[in-house]
C-alpha cells in the first residue's frame, strides 16, 4: 500500500551527495553493531556499483521510498518495490513503450495516499535476470497518485488479489486470470519453477549528510551473510492479500505497551496484526502507541503537515522502541524513531525568515483513509523495516499453477540486536547533522510561533484560514508595515536567529564530545551502557506494568515514561 510522507517535507533535509560507503566513515570503529548470529552484520548499504549474486539494487531515496529498475516494452522504469500492493502500475506517457495488447479494461487502483485509474494492457517485462514475455499493468500515462506524482510507477508484490486479476477472473474466469492476470512475481515463480518462491529486502538507511547507498532486493535467494533467515521463526499470514503477521507485543523504553483487542477477525488472541509495507515511508500505528513514544519529549506537539498528523518532537531526543514476532524481538533504531526535516520559518509580524531544522516522530497516529481499513491494526513501514531483513515467502506448499493456493509465511533477522551500538551510531549521526544543518528549533518554539502567527493572522485580517506552520508562518512581506509585532513579541524572538545558531553549535559539539567519550572508554573495553544517553535521550523506566492502547495507565506512579534523569 502506497502511502507517503509528503515529499516537502524530508526531502529538503535528505540532500544526498553522491552515496559513499558508509562502514569507511564510522566515527568509532568499536561502535559497529553486532550480530546476533554470526551471518548477520551491520548493513551499511550497497554502493551503485557493487553487485551482488541474484541481487537487485534498491535505490534508496531520501529514506522516503525505495525504487527498483525495471524494462517494460523495451522502456526502462525506476518503480516504488511496494510489499503493500499487488499490481504493477506504470506512467508509460511519452516513453515509447512497445504495447503488446491493449485490452481497454479500466482499473481503479486504491492506496494509502489516494487513487489512480488506468487501463490494463500488456508489454513484455524484464526484472533482474527474469523475464516475462507478456505481463499485465495499469498504464496510468500521466496520471497522479492523489496529490503526489508516483514517478514511473509502483511494483506490487504482494498476491494474485489485485484489480488485474479479479477483473480477468470476472470477465473470463479463473483459468484465464491464472494464464494472463498474474502480477510480476508471481509470473516468475509460474515461469521458473527452480526459482524457490519467496524474496528478501534489505533497506538501507541514509545519512542526512554522507548521503545514501543503495537497499538490496534478493528472489529465489537469500543475500550473502543473511542465510540463517532460512531458520528464522515463521511469521503465517494471518488474512490473505496482505504481508500481515501477528505482533506478540511492544515496549517503549522498556515499559510494555498494551495495545486493544485486534479489529481483525482472524487475529490470534492477545495479538495485534502489523502489515509490512515497503511501500509506506513511516509506521502508521494507533494513536495511543504514538503518543506512548512521543508524548513526555519536552515540548512534543501533534502538528498537521498538508493532511498528516505528526508528533513535533526535540531533534536531541529518540527511544528505545521494541516490537516482538514470533517471540522473538525486533529494536527499531533510534535514528528512524525521530526523523530530521529543515524547513523555512518566518516570524510572525517580522522580516526575518529563518532556514530551521526540525524533527518528526517517524511512527505517526493512524489516520485518514489509512484507519479504515480492516486487515490490520498498524502499518509497518520504512521507519521500521531498515532494522529488519525481511524473507516474503510464499508458502512451502506453494502451487505454481494455482496461485491462490499457498501458506505464505514472513522470516525476519534483526539487524540491530546491539541497541548500545545502535545509541552510538545515533549520536555520531546526529552530530554531524547539527554541526552541518541549519540551527535547531524545539518543538515549543515552533508551537509558540504558530500560535502567534494566528493570532496575528486574525488581528489583521478575519478571513484568514491558513493556519500551516510549514514555510509560511508569517504574513505577506507586502504587508509587513501594517502589521507591527508587539515589543513582548519583537524582545523575544528578535535574537531567535543568533540564538538558535548558538544552540545548535552547543548540541553539536556536545553529542560529538559524547561520541568521543564513548569511543575512548569502548576502546579501554568499558562497557558502553544505557545511562551515558540520558542527556539526549529518553531514559528506560522500570517495567511495573504497561501501558494501554487507550491511554490508560497499567503501571506503578513511579514507572512512568520520563525524558532524562
Amino acid at each position: 500500500m502506497l502511502s507517503f510522507l509528503f515529499a516537502s517535507l524530508l526531502l529538503p533535509a535528505f540532500s544526498y551527495a553522491t552515496p559513499v560507503d558508509f562502514s569507511s566513515n564510522l566515527t568509532c570503529r568499536t561502535f559497529k553493531l553486532q550480530a546476533r548470529r554470526p551471518d548477520v552484520k551491520r548493513y551499511a548499504g550497497l554502493d551503485p556499483s557493487e553487485t551482488v549474486v541474484g541481487g537487485l539494487h534498491l535505490q534508496n531515496r531520501g529514506d522516503l521510498s525505495y525504487y527498483v529498475n525495471i524494462t517494460v516494452g523495451g522502456q526502462e522504469f525506476s518503480v516504488i518495490l511496494d510489499t503493500g500492493s499487488p499490481d504493477l502500475v506504470l506512467n508509460t506517457h511519452g516513453r515509447g513503450v512497445q504495447i503488446l495488447n491493449q485490452t481497454g479494461i479500466v482499473a481503479n487502483e486504491s492506496y494509502g495516499s489516494g487513487d489512480v485509474q488506468g487501463y490494463e494492457n500488456f508489454a513484455k517485462l524484464q526484472l533482474g535476470g527474469f523475464e516475462i514475455q507478456s505481463q499485465a499493468f495499469v498504464d496510468i500515462s500521466g496520471a497522479q497518485l492523489g496529490t503526489l506524482d508516483i514517478g514511473d510507477g509502483i511494483l506490487g508484490m504482494t498476491f494474485n488479489d489485485g484489480l488485474i486479476y479479479e477483473n480477468f477472473t470476472s470477465l473470463y474466469g479463473a483459468a484465464a486470470a491464472e494464464s494472463l492476470g498474474r502480477n510480476t512475481i508471481t509470473n516468475i515463480w509460474a515461469q521458473n519453477p527452480s526459482v524457490p518462491p519467496f524474496f528478501d529486502l534489505l533497506l538501507s538507511r541514509g545519512d542526512p549528510i554522507l548521503g545514501a547507498n543503495d537497499g538490496l532486493f534478493m528472489i529465489g535467494q537469500h543475500a550473502p551473510g543473511y542465510d540463517s533467515v532460512g531458520t528464522a521463526k515463521k511469521l503465517p499470514l494471518v488474512t490473505p492479500g496482505h504481508w500481515n503477521v501477528a505482533l506478540d507485543g511492544a515496549t517503549i523504553n522498556g515499559v510494555p505497551f498494551t495495545f486493544n483487542a485486534s479489529s481483525v477477525p482472524r487475529a490470534p488472541p492477545n495479538t495485534t496484526i502489523a502489515t509490512l509495507d515497503s511501500g509506506t515511508s513511516l509506521a502508521d500505528v494507533p494513536a495511543a502507541f504514538a503518543e506512548a513514544i512521543y508524548g513526555s519529549m519536552p515540548g512534543a506537539f501533534l502538528r498537521e503537515f498538508g493532511g498528516n498528523t505528526l508528533w513535533q518532537v526535540p531533534c536531541n531526543a529518540s527511544a528505545n522502541v521494541t516490537l516482538t514476532f514470533g517471540g522473538q524481538d525486533f529494536n527499531v533504531h533510534p535514528l528512524d524513531i525521530v526523523l530530521v526535516q529543515t524547513e523555512s520559518i518566518t516570524l510572525p509580524g517580522e522580516n526575518i525568515t529563518l532556514d530551521t531544522t526540525t524533527c518528526v516522530g517517524g511512527f505517526a497516529p493512524l489516520a485518514g483513509r489509512l484507519s479504515t481499513f480492516k486487515e490490520f491494526d498498524l502499518l509497518l513501514g520504512d521507519t521500521f523495516l531498515r532494522s529488519v531483513y525481511t524473507s516474503h515467502n510464499y508458502g512451502d506448499d506453494y502451487d505454481r499453477t494455482n496461485s491462490t493456493r499457498s501458506s505464505p509465511y514472513v522470516q525476519m533477522l534483526s539487524l540491530l540486536p546491539d541497541r548500545d551500538a545502535a545509541w552510538a551510531e545515533w549520536a555520531s549521526v546526529r552530530a554531524r547533522t547539527h554541526m552541518a544543518l541549519p540551527p535547531a528549533v524545539p518543538p515549543a518554539v515552533i508551537q509558540e510561533i504558530a500560535s502567534a502567527a494566528d493570532a496575528t493572522s486574525s488581528s489583521t485580517s478575519p478571513n484568514a484560514s491558513d493556519n500551516s506552520v510549514s514555510g509560511a508562518l508569517s504574513a505577506d512581506a507586502s504587508d509587513s508595515d501594517s502589521k507591527k509585532p508587539s515589543d513582548g513579541f519583537a524582545k523575544k524572538y528578535g535574537g531567535l536567529a543568533v540564538g538558535l545558531l548558538g544552540a545548535n553549535l552547543a548540541l553539536g559539539v556536545a553529542l560529538l564530545a559524547l561520541v568521543l567519550v564513548m569511543c575512548v572508554r569502548g576502546v579501554k573495553g568499558r562497557s558502553v551502557g544505557g545511562p551515558r544517553y540520558t542527556p539526549v535521550r529518553l531514559q528506560d523506566a522500570q517495567p511495573a506494568g504497561g501501558r494501554r492502547d487507550d491511554g490508560g495507565e497499567e503501571f506503578a506512579e513511579t514507572a512512568h515514561l520520563k525524558y532524562g534523569e
